[in-house]
Order: structure tokens, then C-alpha cells, then sequence
């Protein structure tokens, strides 16, 4: 149902259910503070605010998400005066060092990644897993083969460099195969390897805001989904030698809400139009990319596996 529509008006849909989702009546006349990573544009952040004026919001207020999870976490990192914020989640990679400044915190250095993010990683690791059920000549409809990246997210996090096949319960993957006995050997070194190549890669991001900064971090506080990993934690306790925090899965929606009580009036943005809404899907895409417009190994991956299947589909060895 979503096929004709583009990335804008994906958004603001979202934004809509959000509100409905809420206490607020509809968003209107509503102030609301939308958490962002450091590393976007300053195009990528007009245009959000462009969004929400479709929602009937009046006023809005943009913050780093590194900033809103440090906020979030407060009650962890009561006492710590500098603290890195480790962000990683689906899209993205952000980094940022934090002081205690007064009765709030001051960035003193920020990096990030827009095109590193755990997506990534689940593509490769759903790859592996259509191919070695192909091996086995095991077959599965549409529903289930859309189920096989929240099946590659859960798993992402068992994998390390001492194993070489990660073990998945069929029944997991396909309701009408096996059991819960019956385990699929998936094979890890080629996810491993992408792994490991993004872990180097937000580490060398770190280790520049910690440089920049001036100053060693007391504390690590890691959030998004790749912090869950295992293999993640131990590089950067191994690398920065600190005191290593994990966020709660809502601290950033808690720091939002503890920024936007602080704030006066004078801090908060007059919902307007602000830019030109995209006209046609490859404008929107422009902006904020569709995972199928997007460019990296997640839409590589992703696509890989697609075809894959589309193959097997046309061989007949898969259901409709």
C-alpha cells in the first residue's frame, strides 16, 4: 500500500499515527521535540520541520539524539563529568562527548555516519540465512521470508569470531517446516567480516571525538540496537578503557521529553514551511532516502537477497 508514496509523505504519516498514539489531541497546536542524529543535514532537518507542519504542530524543537539519550540516562550517569555517547542503531552511527556544564551538559566534539547503520548487517546475516535454507531445500511464502530480517536482527548479536556457524531454530524462520529441534546451520563469516569492518570503522569515529574533545571520557554510554552486541561492548571497553553504561531502550524518548520541559519560549522553532516539499519520489528520495534508493551494503544486501529468492521463486521451489 505504500508503493506510490514517497518518503515525505511516508514521514508525515508517521508523525499523524504518532500523535494518535498519543495523549495529545491530533498534534495540533501541540509543541513537540524531534530527536535527530548529529550527523544530519541541515536540508534533512528544514525538511522535518516541514513534515510536522502537516500535523498541525505549532512549534518544534530539534535535538541531537546522542544528547537526548545522554539526558534519558541521567540517572546512570549521575556524577560523571565527561561522558561519550555511543550512538548505533538501524540507519545511522553517532558519536558525541559530553561535559557537565552547570546544571546540563555541553558537546565538546560530535561525528557521525549516515550511511553506517545496523541495517547493514541484518541484510548480510538474512542473506546467509535464504542461502543455507536453499541448501536444504526448504521453501517459505512471503510472510515468512519477510519475517527472515527480524529473525537476522535477533540473531546479529550471537555472533562472534570463536564461532563459525550461527545456530537458528527452522520453526523460527518457517511455522510449516521442522520443529523447534530442527536447527538451521548458518554459516558466519562473511556477516562476521562486515561486522567487524563497521565496529573498526565507528571505533576510528570515537577515538576522533574523544581526540578533538581534549578530553578522556569517564563513561561510555552505548545506545541504539548494536550496542545489544556483545562483540560491540568489549571493543569499546577494550579501546577506551572506561566505564562502560548501556542506555534503556527509551532513553532517548525520556531525554526528549526532559529537554522539552526545560526549554523557553524563545528556544522553540515556529512550525512553517521552511522548504519546498519534494514533488516527485526521486526529489523525496533525495533528501531522505528509501532503503531501495539507498546506496551501501544494506541496499546491496538486501537486493542480493531479493533476487535470490525471486530466482528460487521462479524455479518453483518456492510457494507463492
Amino acid at each position: 500500500q505504500y508503493k506510490d508514496i514517497n518518503s515525505t509523505e511516508l514521514l508525515s504519516g508517521i508523525f499523524k499515527d504518532a500523535f494518535k498514539d498519543s495523549l495529545v489531541a491530533g498534534g495540533v497546536g501541540q509543541k513537540a521535540v524531534l530527536c535527530v542524529p548529529p550527523c544530519f543535514s541541515q536540508r534533512q532537518r528544514a525538511a522535518l520541520r516541514s513534515v510536522l507542519a502537516k500535523t498541525g504542530v505549532s512549534h518544534v524543537k530539534l535535538v541531537d539524539d546522542t544528547l537526548a539519550a545522554l539526558w534519558g540516562s541521567s540517572d546512570v550517569v549521575r556524577g560523571i563529568r565527561s561522558v561519550l555517547v555511543f550512538g548505533w542503531g538501524a540507519c545511522a552511527f553517532s558519536a558525541a562527548m559530553y561535559e557537565v556544564n552547570g546544571a546540563g551538559y555541553q558537546a565538546t566534539a560530535q561525528e557521525g555516519d549516515r550511511q553506517l547503520g545496523g541495517d547493514d548487517f541484518d541484510a548480510v546475516l538474512a542473506q546467509e540465512i535464504i542461502e543455507a535454507s536453499r541448501t536444504k531445500g526448504l521453501k517459505w511464502s512471503k510472510q515468512q521470508l519477510s519475517r527472515i530480517i527480524d529473525v537476522a536482527e535477533a540473531h546479529r548479536r550471537n555472533i562472534d569470531r570463536q564461532h563459525q556457524f550461527l545456530g537458528i531454530p527452522i520453526e523460527s524462520l518457517f511455522t510449516d517446516e521442522g520443529d523447534s529441534c530442527t536447527v538451521l546451520s548458518v554459516p558466519t563469516a562473511r556477516v562476521w567480516a562486515s561486522l567487524e569492518e563497521g565496529i573498526q570503522r565507528t571505533i576510528t569515529l570515537a577515538r576522533k571525538v574523544v581526540e578533538s574533545s581534549g578530553t578522556e571520557p569517564e563513561a561510555i554510554l552505548a545506545v541504539g540496537g548494536m550496542a545489544l552486541c556483545p562483540a560491540i561492548r568489549s571493543w569499546l571497553q577494550d579501546s577506551f578503557r572506561a566505564h562502560l553504561v548501556l542506555a534503556k531502550e527509551e532513553a532517548v524518548a525520556i531525554g526528549a521529553v526532559l529537554i522539552g520541559r526545560r526549554l523557553s519560549d524563545g528556544d522553540w522553532s515556529v512550525v512553517e514551511q521552511e522548504v519546498t516539499l519534494p514533488s516527485s519520489e526521486a526529489d523525496s528520495a533525495a533528501v531522505f532516502p528509501l532503503p531501495a534508493k539507498a546506496t551501501g551494503e544494506w541496499a546491496k544486501n538486501f537486493i542480493t537477497a531479493v533476487n535470490v529468492a525471486q530466482a528460487e521463486y521462479e524455479a518453483g521451489n518456492l510457494t507463492a
